[in-house]
């Protein structure tokens, strides 16, 4: 697996052993003990933004993980695949002029209701937030108008 960030993974994930794709970070300092943010990406482009955004996570002391649904070889489409046991923290943004990521949020969080899904799930809808929804973000964000406007975004 190719190393997208500065940091050395803990442990890395592989498709072929684990059924998914990822890289987890665990920091010398670790803010929030016994709590895990994993970070999911790839859908559209490449995974590498992915991976920058957990480096911002990593550098604030959270224990974080990079998983890639889509556009790694052998990925599932569908992210119900990956996560079944996990608590579910989906964020929208309102000026996200690329993807319906607030009406997204509502399905899946329908879905997850109608599911009885069993563990803990939330939608945070950013009203000002653009398509970058992240603390890392690449020379392009500064296309979306949101991004121009906010300067750092969040």
């Amino acid at each position: 697996m190719k190393k997208l960030t500065k940091y050395t993974p803990e442990k890395t994930f592989t498709i072929e052993k684990n059924g998914f794709h990822g890289t987890y970070y665990k920091p010398e300092k670790d803010n929030y003990p016994g709590k895990v943010l994993i970070v999911f990406g790839g859908s559209v482009g490449s995974y590498m933004l992915t991976e920058m955004c957990t480096g911002k996570y990593y550098e604030a002391g959270i224990n974080v993980m990079a998983v890639a649904y889509r556009d790694v070889p052998g990925a599932p489409d569908k992210l119900e695949y990956v996560a079944k046991k996990v608590a579910v923290l989906m964020l929208s943004a309102g000026c996200d002029v690329l993807l319906p990521s607030e009406d997204i949020c509502k399905k899946v969080m329908k879905r997850l209701q109608e599911k009885n899904f069993v563990y803990p799930y939330r939608h945070l809808h950013y009203r000002t937030a653009s398509h970058y929804l992240c603390p890392a973000k690449p020379l392009t964000a500064k296309l979306f108008r949101g991004e121009r406007k906010q300067g750092k975004g969040l």
